[in-house]
């Protein structure tokens, strides 16, 4: 697929510790490689956002996914294949998520994106990326680009032009955990 932006430059840029202003399949994100911590503590700056609450994180299939926690129930996992809506779910961490993104915990909220430019960027990067509503913290999420704050705007290395346009009202993700016995029980809906 063939978008404004290239990828291979986006990749570059989180590659070398920049961070990202980006369309997610929900609303306009803040992102940054998993591996760089710079790129994390800047996100929290431009965010002013309290460093005690974690970034989650967007992989582009269940197979990277299994790559960074330490189990899924197979309920949850038949779930994520065939639903339709953004779905974030909170895991347990393992030892390939470095420690700064988990705030002091064990455990990590993670999305499978299913919007193909996500996809493709995640894919060619090879490893997951932070993700965080382009907002001032304690301020609404932004539902489309121009409801982005110019600070945030002129404080990412790269904006992403793709969806700039785009006027359709987004939401932001479910976000639950499950139990033992794959219950999942919703912390946001």
């Amino acid at each position: 697929m063939s978008y404004i932006d290239s990828i291979r430059t986006i990749v570059d840029i989180l590659n070398k510790d920049g961070t990202i202003l980006y369309p997610t399949d929900t609303i306009w994100g803040l992102g940054g490689s998993i591996y760089s911590q710079k790129a994390t503590e800047h996100i929290y700056t431009v965010k002013k956002r309290d460093r005690g609450k974690a970034l989650l994180l967007l992989v582009d299939s269940i197979e990277m996914l299994k790559q960074y926690i330490k189990e899924i129930h197979p309920r949850v996992e038949t779930l994520m294949t065939y639903h339709k809506q953004p779905l974030t779910i909170i895991y347990k961490a393992n030892a390939k998520i470095p420690e700064y993104l988990l705030c002091g915990g064990d455990t990590i909220a993670i999305r499978v994106v299913q919007d193909e430019f996500c996809k493709s960027l995640i894919n060619l990067l090879g490893h997951p990326i932070t993700s965080t509503s382009a907002n001032i913290a304690s301020t609404p999420s932004p539902t489309y680009f121009n409801e982005i704050h110019e600070s945030v705007i002129k404080q990412s290395d790269y904006v992403v032009k793709y969806r700039q346009d785009d006027r359709t009202r987004a939401k932001e993700s479910v976000i639950a955990k499950f139990d033992y016995n794959g219950n999942l029980f919703f912390i946001r809906s």
